[in-house]
């Protein structure tokens, strides 16, 4: 069967001949086109039978009750328990969903979206995305989606998102540790263009400031959220000439590859060195010694995520921001 190719203001700016700009401006009813291009680009409508839906005009549109949701990594427990949330909440509600996975790359998020429009779908939840926020309201505008943004923080653009508070919660992490007596903690950053790795490392920087110990860049490695990096990075710390006493990983799987490391290597935990955890996935509490960490509330940031998306569709006004909370766990791995 032939795919039906969607139609949308993109489309209809290329048949007539305009920019999508004027297109919506034509929709719009501004008076800022002359009648010229008006006739022109309501004859194409009028021809394709084309109808705006309410993102791009503010009606009721007829809906498809179809989502799509857009991963970094289907593969990390965190990212598929996250969208296991979406898929389970807004299929109560007659909703499926298309999933996509894009191993964290900014290209692939942008084919994704393009793919996802064509599919006649009412919405896209982004996952941690890493796209420019700016960049994905004009993508939303130009293929007509109802955007949602879950697990990261937006401020100032008109993007509904839902996100934790990252910062707040490695603030708990290193604090804890200063107080169990710890001056030398190394620190194990995510990328650098993720916003949660960035917050989590400023909640890190803040504490060391807040107890007087001065920074040291040498005591933070920088992974990619996966248990290979937690590996080298344990590597890299039990190189140094003044080793760490206590290890905080940005991630779970981070923390799994110090731990296999440390073991693997005749290293006791908590007894030569004390370790922290971020996410509290579900392995977290399983390993020996079981891993004190950051608790997210992972599955809520789905269920939000996908309930604002459909508050957003029913309504077509932008929901409110939501931000969730972290929680401490206190388990072995520390002493």
């Amino acid at each position: 069967m032939q795919k039906r190719k969607r139609i949308n203001m993109k489309s209809i700016a290329k048949m007539s001949g305009v920019s999508v700009t004027t297109v919506s401006r034509v929709l719009g009813g501004s008076s800022k086109v002359n009648q010229k291009t008006y006739k022109r680009v309501m004859g194409v409508i009028k021809k394709v039978g084309y109808r705006p839906n309410a993102l791009a005009r503010g009606l009721s549109m007829q809906k498809t009750r179809t989502l799509g949701v857009i991963l970094p990594d289907a593969s990390n427990t965190f990212f598929s328990k996250i969208g296991k949330a979406i898929e389970n909440t807004v299929r109560s509600h007659g909703y499926s969903v298309f999933l996509c996975d894009t191993d964290g790359i900014v290209d692939n998020e942008i084919s994704a979206i393009k793919s996802l429009s064509e599919r006649w779908i009412d919405g896209i939840i982004l996952v941690a995305p890493r796209i420019d926020l700016r960049m994905l309201i004009r993508f939303s505008q130009e293929y007509e989606f109802y955007p949602i943004v879950a697990d990261r923080k937006v401020e100032g653009i008109p993007i509904p998102a839902v996100w934790v508070d990252n910062m707040g919660g490695m603030i708990q992490a290193t604090e804890y540790l200063i107080k169990l007596g710890h001056k030398r903690i190394g620190f194990v950053a995510g990328p650098p263009d993720v916003f949660n790795a960035i917050q989590r490392l400023n909640g890190y920087k803040e504490v060391l400031k807040r107890y007087g110990i001065p920074y040291q860049e040498k005591l933070v490695f920088t992974g990619r959220f996966m248990i290979p990096d937690g590996y080298a990075a344990a590597e890299y710390f039990l190189s140094l000439k003044e080793k760490p006493t206590a290890i905080i990983a940005s991630n779970d799987l981070m923390a799994i590859g110090i731990l296999k490391y440390l073991k693997s290597n005749g290293f006791e935990i908590p007894k030569d060195i004390s370790l922290v955890g971020f996410d509290d996935i579900e392995i977290s509490e399983a390993l020996y010694p079981a891993l004190t960490t950051v608790a997210q509330p992972i599955y809520e940031i789905g269920k939000n995520a996908a309930k604002m998306m459909l508050d957003y569709i029913e309504t077509g006004r932008l929901v409110p921001n939501i931000v969730l909370h972290t929680h401490f766990v206190v388990r072995d791995s520390c002493r």
